[in-house]
């Protein structure tokens, strides 16, 4: 997976997503990025 990729969904979805309050999404694609890698 692109390392570029990977660091826009980080500084945009994940963060949104853990500052609206759905942190265990976040952490379910976290875990995908890291089984991907």
């Amino acid at each position: 997976m692109d390392l570029l990729l990977i660091e826009d969904h980080l500084n945009h979805c994940v963060v949104d997503q853990i500052k609206s309050g759905d942190e265990k999404r976040s952490q379910q694609e976290l875990l995908k990025l890291f089984e991907y890698k």
